[in-house]
């Protein structure tokens, strides 16, 4: 496995992932959120007071983790990366968000919903991109 490569790929789907992560949550907070959220006024940052250095450090990790998986699973194609990618989003925000809605009154079952379905496109179009940079760099 050469390591150079796949931190190449992650590092451009961390950047895929900060951008579309954004403009999705930009567009949840906006436009769905304010009525599936509980009596929580204030508890998220407006687009102006977010912590850029720890939004960059989740979207490097979560690449760096879609990135090792795909790369073990040593798959032949951009389609099964794509497919690797949103397994992975979709379980882990699954299972983030369920955890969530037990233990916190923050949001309900609706945004759950929106937030893995979103969840499962980027991280499948991540995966992609992982599948893309890697055949480029013939480690697939």
């Amino acid at each position: 496995m050469q390591y150079k490569n796949l931190i190449i790929a992650g590092f451009f789907t961390a950047i895929i992932k900060a951008l579309f992560g954004l403009a999705l949550w930009i567009y949840l907070l906006n436009r769905i959120l304010p009525t599936h959220l509980s009596h929580s006024a204030g508890i998220f940052r407006s687009k102006t007071n977010i912590i850029w250095w720890a939004l960059i450090l989740g979207s490097l990790a979560f690449a760096s983790l879609i990135t090792y998986v795909i790369a073990k699973a040593k798959t032949t194609s951009i389609k099964e990366a794509a497919l690797i990618g949103g397994i992975i989003g979709f379980l882990v925000t699954l299972a983030v968000d369920s955890t969530m809605y037990a233990q916190v009154n923050l949001f309900g079952r609706t945004f759950i919903g929106i937030d893995v379905i979103g969840s499962l496109v980027i991280t499948s179009i991540m995966g992609a991109t992982i599948g893309w940079v890697l055949t480029k760099k013939k480690m697939l």
